[in-house]
C-alpha cells in the first residue's frame, strides 16, 4: 500500500520539478531575449561590413583610375621630354667634328668678288667659328618643357 510518506515524498519532488520548470522557463525567455539582441547586432555588423566592402571597393577604383591619371601623366611629360633631347642631342659639343673646310673668297685682285662702293664686306675665313643655325628650336623646347612643368593637373581620386 501507499503510504503516506510515499505522498509527502512524492509531493516535495513534485514541487521540486515545478519550481526547477519555472526557473528554466525563465532561464529560456532570459536566453531568447539575448538571441533576439544578438542577431540584431550580427545584422548591424553584416551591414556595416557590406558599406565597408563598397567604400573599399570605390577607394580601390579611385587609386587605379589615379595611378591611370598619373601613368598617363608620366607618358605625357616623357613624350614631350623626347623632343627636346633630340635637339639637345644635335647641339655642336667642344668636341672636335669633321665640318667643311671654308675656303677664304678671292679677292679683288684674284678677279673675285667686288663689293658695291661704301659697303664694307668681311670675307669669311676658316678660322671663324661656325655657329649653329637655329638656336631658337632648343629655346622654343625649353618653353614647352617649362609649361608642362608649370600646368598642374587635379586629380580626383573619389
Amino acid at each position: 500500500m501507499i503510504s503516506v510518506e510515499q505522498i509527502r515524498m512524492l509531493e516535495s519532488k513534485v514541487q521540486k520539478a515545478v519550481a526547477m520548470l519555472g526557473s528554466l522557463q525563465e532561464e529560456n525567455s532570459l536566453l531568447k531575449s539575448r538571441l533576439g539582441e544578438y542577431e540584431t547586432r550580427i545584422d548591424e555588423l553584416e551591414f556595416l561590413i557590406e558599406e565597408f566592402k563598397e567604400e573599399q571597393t570605390e577607394i580601390e577604383q579611385g587609386i587605379i583610375s589615379a595611378l591611370n591619371k598619373l601613368d598617363s601623366l608620366e607618358s605625357a611629360t616623357r613624350q614631350a621630354q623626347a623632343p627636346r633631347t633630340i635637339e639637345l642631342a644635335q647641339v655642336p659639343t667642344d668636341e672636335p667634328t669633321t665640318e667643311p673646310v671654308i675656303e677664304p673668297a678671292p679677292t679683288q685682285e684674284q678677279g673675285g668678288y667686288e663689293p658695291e662702293p661704301g659697303s664694307e664686306s668681311k670675307p669669311v675665313t676658316a678660322e671663324e667659328p661656325i655657329t649653329d643655325p637655329e638656336p631658337e628650336a632648343i629655346d622654343k623646347t625649353d618653353e614647352q618643357a617649362e609649361e608642362i612643368k608649370t600646368d598642374t593637373i587635379e586629380l580626383d581620386i573619389f
